[in-house]
């Protein structure tokens, strides 16, 4: 899979995600109009926390109750500050289709096997 970050996209021979960054003004019925337009394009989209001049991997969450329809979308991954703390949370108050965990499991900046373990399962029993 090739992950297109950012606000540009491009149609790509491969199978492939769209990053769509979620910012504080945004409304669920804008990303549910942008999760459509990208599915059209890539097979997955995966929902992240806008933060100027980042692309993602910020490990901050944007409002999930402010987007709960484009949580639950199928196709659609969520991602943005997710972590053994706050993983419960999403998955008992919403349904989505994955999730994506990067800066969530890192200690000093690097992945921590036993945060990986943690989120992993506490995912399970969901």
């Amino acid at each position: 899979f090739v992950q297109i970050c950012g606000d540009g996209d491009i149609d790509t021979p491969v199978p492939s995600m769209k990053q769509i960054r979620i910012k504080a003004e945004d409304t669920d019925e804008l990303i549910i109009k942008k999760i459509q337009d990208s599915l059209m394009i890539h097979n997955y989209v995966i929902l992240d926390t806008y933060k100027e001049n980042a692309l993602g991997g910020t490990g901050e969450k944007f409002n999930w109750n402010d987007f709960k329809n484009s949580i639950n979308t199928t196709n659609v991954f969520s991602s943005g500050g997710l972590n053994p703390e706050n993983i419960l949370d999403l998955l008992n108050n919403f349904s989505p289709f994955g999730i994506d965990i990067a800066s969530g499991v890192e200690t000093n900046g690097k992945k921590d096997p036993k945060k990986i373990k943690r989120i992993i399962e506490l995912s399970k029993k969901k």
